[in-house]
């Protein structure tokens, strides 16, 4: 008879006993089902596989399928541990951020990892359907893979929004001036009369309607979507 907790209570009670090297917790399902967990994955309605004394539970203190024991490094290892730190270097978020951490295609890249690996886990849960095992694990993980995609795509969203230039504030209206005395000091300088080039900023200030302003912030909002500078 397999004996286990009996309560939630009692099982956080041996929960909060448990040692810190304690790598893999012994369960049983709601549904039924017994495995070998990490303790941080505990649910709610898991109960722990208590030891035939009825009060620890089972536990393993390596993880699973590794030797207690490890044989020294081997070649074959040292290759593995070479092209890891390889495949590292050619990831495209570790590349991004290494060259402008403050670029907003950090965010693009991070929701493009996120999506793969969520297309991944439901690839894992299809699998795991057709063998008739277990799914919630897939489910869970990858609901939660989902709405780290939202929360990364808001903040995607704000960074984009941000960019945007503000034209009704007083540090544009001051740099939209000294642009207008750029471009008279430059008709100036190319020998334009006078009179002609006030006549030319006039005309131009005509055309800085709420037409244009609608347009000048459909064209930064259409830049700031393409992750144009």
């Amino acid at each position: 008879m397999m004996l286990t907790t009996k309560t939630q209570e009692e099982t956080e009670n041996l929960l909060q006993g448990l040692s810190p090297e304690v790598k893999r917790i012994n369960v049983l399902r709601a549904n039924g089902s017994k495995k070998w967990i990490d303790p941080v994955d505990i649910e709610d309605t898991d109960l722990l596989v208590l030891k035939p004394d009825g009060t620890s539970p089972k536990v393993m203190f390596t993880e699973p399928g590794r030797p207690s024991n490890p044989k020294p490094l081997t070649a074959q290892v040292g290759n593995n541990i070479t092209a890891k730190t390889h495949t590292i270097g050619r990831d495209s978020v570790v590349k991004i951020v290494s060259a402008d951490p403050e670029s907003p295609a950090v965010l693009d890249s991070v929701i493009q990892g996120l999506a793969e690996e969520s297309a991944s886990l439901k690839w894992e849960r299809l699998q795991a359907e057709a063998r008739g095992d277990d799914t919630s694990q897939y489910s869970v993980r990858r609901g939660r893979l989902l709405t780290s995609i939202g929360d990364q795509w808001l903040k995607r969203r704000d960074v984009s929004s941000s960019r945007v230039v503000d034209l009704e504030s007083p540090a544009f209206k001051a740099l939209f001036l000294h642009m207008v005395d750029t471009f008279r000091g430059a008709m100036q300088d190319a020998g334009m009369r006078q009179e002609m080039s006030d006549r030319v900023v006039a005309k131009f200030g005509a055309k800085m309607g709420p037409e244009w302003e609608k347009s000048a912030r459909d064209v930064m909002q259409s830049g700031a979507n393409k992750g144009t500078p």
